[in-house]
């Protein structure tokens, strides 16, 4: 028996929903690495077997079901039609039942003030430019109770060869798999300090931070 989630991204759409063709490739690329960063992520928030959480810019779905390992009840929000289409096939061969995919603009939410106990978002602010980049962790902290989990690219002045290496890598994926608008955000994304300046700039306050290959896994709470 299906899982009810085609009709709620079906009803949940809206007016700037976009398809894209890449969602496919970049779960087999990708998908097995953006695991272990929700693992890793789990690990940190250590989360109440009761808890409610959002995950934002959820894709096609692995870290979502990740958290519903540990958590009540997930929903995931992204609005790439393909990739939430991956996501749903994914809930429903593990019966995932508890977990919602929804179809929606995460600069204009739709949820009730504090409606999560948490929220969470992997690898999605340096893809976005500034504005949009501010607008979405606004609307985390509105529906958010307790903590935000960020995870993305850590900003390291480390001249050590594995952290040289790992910028490396990092600057190749995004200059040579990306296009230009997102290589253009992930600049402005590194130069203006990565997750800790949107953390200063937002008020928000760090409980926990962890490293995971070149990337930053931050705790954070919204009081």
């Amino acid at each position: 028996k299906k899982i009810k989630l085609f009709r709620i991204i079906q009803t949940l759409k809206m007016k700037n929903k976009k398809n894209c063709n890449h969602a496919k490739w970049y779960d087999f690329f990708f998908g097995r690495f953006v695991r272990s960063l929700g693992r890793e992520a789990t690990l940190l928030g250590n989360f109440e077997k009761d808890a409610s959480l959002l995950d934002v810019a959820c894709g096609t779905g692995e870290q979502a079901l990740i958290y519903a390992e540990n958590c009540a009840s997930v929903r995931g929000l992204d609005l790439c039609e393909e990739s939430l289409e991956l996501a749903i096939k994914k809930a429903e061969n593990k019966q995932c039942k508890h977990v919602q995919f929804l179809c929606g603009n995460a600069t204009k939410m739709p949820f009730a003030d504090k409606e999560f106990d948490y929220s969470s978002i992997c690898l999605g602010l340096h893809a976005m430019n500034s504005s949009v980049r501010d607008a979405v962790i606004r609307e985390m902290k509105r529906v958010t109770k307790e903590r935000i989990i960020l995870i993305d690219y850590a900003k390291s002045s480390e001249e050590n060869p594995v952290s040289k290496y790992t910028r490396v890598i990092i600057w190749a994926i995004e200059k040579f798999t990306t296009d230009k608008n997102h290589y253009t955000n992930f600049l402005n994304f590194m130069n203006n300090g990565g997750l800790l300046n949107l953390v200063e700039k937002h008020n928000l306050q760090l409980e926990e931070a962890k490293g995971h290959y070149g990337f930053s896994i931050l705790k954070l709470s919204v009081h």
